[in-house]
């Protein structure tokens, strides 16, 4: 059976190397194209209105934690799947599959109603009240693409397994440019009336959504080995779902606290310093964006240490972990240099001429160095936690976001930004310090186990290509 690990006899920087950084480029793909046609929509929402961007951010700020973390527990099924596939069982890998459209059909009941309710939840952490009732058509909008999203996730997973992780970036390309389309025209449909344009902009992304799903569906019949035969795996299904939630919660867990970082500081800005959130949403989304490729190469390296670990081929299990850190440490410092040096300019990209104000670039200038390390320390904490894993470890980072996270992070974010008066500066600082502590213990913990599990040979010292 085919399996995502190099078997040829080509040099080690061949085998190894290039077929990682391939599958994490087009596992970017699949999330660069939704990403811009946000920056897109986000952009079009400012240009028209501050004050219908501000609440179409803190309405994010809400969901997308919530949403993120639903679909990173659908993420346990690389490990699951990568498990089956290393150790020849197609049924069981069949089983996972399925069981994953199961959850991500429950899970994406609960996101639809937690959207709706967004304006509501808005107003009882104290927003701005005119904020919180414009997020309400935001919420609606936004909870109609969840389901197809959550199914696409699944499809995204059986499709990179399979070899086939250019059909998962070609679909969300074309689900994003109908997206773009449609947000582009809606504008123009309902640009005099600035609140139903911008709810209609945003249905743009669930609109995308759902063309994704069409398209995802007929790929799905047409690929083979994966048979929607619900009968024939109905014990095995159960015993996946229990798998998936088992092993898939502590990492829905974790990235729901690294999310809500996030997320709390938007919320202290609306309901603190409420002009500042169109500044704070604009860092926050390129900081979102820019880890497109630390997730791709997570996704990418969970799978084949997944399957190499199922194998009991250690050598190659570890030289795809320190590749993929060493991978994601280069881009992350490029990425924090790109933030340093043009602050202004890539706050342009979404607030449009306002960002080059005084005080709006002054603003940015201060947030987006810090902006760009909360990033490094989230590229690092995303492919450590992927390594675990593939290891079949997914409790163990939920312990070190506790306290780094819950603790430093978010208690970081409200000592510097509101007792000490930081404001915006120190919510940045806060988050800095809690994503930092969080990505050297995942280091460590990372480093730990997969000498652990190589202790009967001796310690095992990867060599580099």
């Amino acid at each position: 059976m085919n399996a995502p690990v190099a078997t040829d006899s080509r040099p080690r920087r061949e085998a190894v190397f290039m077929p990682l950084l391939s599958l994490s480029a087009k596992m970017a793909l699949v999330q660069t194209a939704p990403l811009l046609m946000s920056v897109l929509v986000a952009g079009l929402i400012a240009k028209h209105s501050t004050h219908s961007y501000a609440a179409y951010a803190l309405m994010a700020s809400f969901n997308l934690p919530i949403f993120i973390a639903a679909a990173s527990m659908l993420q346990a099924l690389y490990y699951l799947g990568g498990r089956a596939m290393g150790q020849g069982r197609h049924e069981d890998y069949e089983a996972a599959m399925l069981a994953g459209f199961v959850f991500a059909s429950l899970v994406a009941l609960v996101c639809s109603g937690l959207s709706v309710l967004s304006s509501q939840a808005l107003s009882l952490f104290g927003v701005d009240p005119d904020l919180a009732q414009a997020a309400h058509g935001f919420g609606i909008a936004n909870a109609v693409g969840l389901w197809p999203a959550l199914l696409m996730v699944v499809f995204r997973v059986h499709a990179s397994l399979r070899q086939r992780a250019g059909l998962a970036s070609g679909l969300y390309v074309v689900a994003a440019l109908c997206g773009s389309a449609w947000a582009l025209l809606a504008m123009q449909l309902w640009g005099h009336d600035l609140a139903q344009a911008s709810e209609m902009t945003v249905g743009a992304v669930s609109l995308s959504n759902w063309v994704m799903a069409a398209l995802g569906l007929g790929a799905l019949l047409g690929m083979k080995p994966l048979q929607l035969n619900w009968r024939a795996h109905g014990s095995r299904i159960q015993e996946a779902l229990a798998q998936l939630f088992a092993v898939g919660w502590p990492v829905g867990a974790v990235v729901l606290l690294d999310s809500l970082m996030l997320a709390f500081a938007a919320l202290i800005a609306g309901r603190y310093w409420p002009q500042t959130v169109p500044v704070h949403s604009a860092a926050a989304l390129w900081v979102t964006f820019a880890l497109v490729l630390p997730l791709g190469i997570a996704q990418a390296v969970v799978q084949y240490v997944a399957v190499a670990h199922a194998r009991g081929d250690v050598q190659e299990r570890n030289r795809r972990a320190v590749l993929a850190m060493l991978l994601t440490l280069m881009t992350g410092a490029v990425t924090l240099l790109a933030f340093s040096l043009a602050a202004v300019p890539l706050g342009a990209a979404v607030l449009g001429p306002v960002a080059y104000q005084a005080d709006t670039a002054s603003a940015l200038h201060q947030i987006m160095p810090w902006a760009g390390l909360v990033l490094c320390m989230q590229a690092v904490i995303v492919v450590g936690a992927a390594i675990l894993r593939g290891l079949g470890q997914t409790r163990a980072p939920l312990l070190q976001a506790l306290f780094g996270y819950g603790l430093v992070g978010i208690g970081g974010q409200w000592l510097l930004a509101v007792v000490y008066g930081g404001a915006l500066l120190g919510l940045w600082q806060g988050l800095a310090a809690g994503f930092g502590l969080t990505a050297v213990a995942l280091c460590w913990r990372c480093a730990r186990e997969l000498e652990l599990s190589t202790q009967k040979g001796g310690v095992y010292r990867p060599t580099l290509p």
